[in-house]
């Protein structure tokens, strides 16, 4: 839960920990945009203020290492490193060596005993899945090196990537 304050309004909000960067920024507009003109309306100037609540901290910088993905690490870990990073992006190797950006990706349940990064299926209209170290990614989107980005479905139109193969 978290505390919205806009020219002494104060507005509680439910903030889902599903929720990635664009999402959030997408759900705190409406409730913004309504404090703020109610404010508007009566000619009062004031400032946006989100209240802070606990200790002060400090994130660590990021590295370059904190963008590749560790396929032995759990789906739900690469699913959140994936939508923290969702400007930037998190990447992969391909089997010919190639950067595969990943943009979009959900945990998937797996039995497949496969060895972490590798291609255990392909779910037509979607994307692939590929083995974590505990159940599977589903991969939704992606940018090919050198290429836009696209819908993972897409990507494998145009690129022979099949189950079994290694990324990492």
């Amino acid at each position: 839960l978290g505390v919205l304050v806009v020219a002494g309004q104060r507005r509680d909000l439910a903030i889902v920990d599903l929720l990635g960067l664009v999402e959030l920024a997408v759900g705190l507009t409406e409730p913004i945009a309504v404090l703020l003109l109610g404010r508007v309306r009566r000619d009062e100037r004031e400032l946006l203020l989100l209240e802070q609540t606990g200790e002060v901290t400090l994130a660590p910088l990021v590295k370059k290492e904190d963008t590749v993905i560790d396929w032995t690490k759990n789906s739900d870990q690469i699913d959140r490193q994936i939508r923290a990073f969702v400007r930037s992006g998190v990447h992969t190797k391909l089997p010919g060596g190639k950067t595969l950006k990943v943009t979009q990706a959900e945990p998937e349940e797996s039995m497949d005993r496969s060895q972490p990064g590798t291609v255990i299926s392909i779910e037509r209209g979607r994307g692939f899945v590929v083995r974590c170290g505990k159940d599977g990614l589903l991969i939704l989107r992606c940018q090919p090196e050198g290429k836009k980005e696209m819908p993972a479905w897409s990507f494998l139109q145009g690129h022979a990537l099949l189950a079994g193969d290694k990324l990492g």
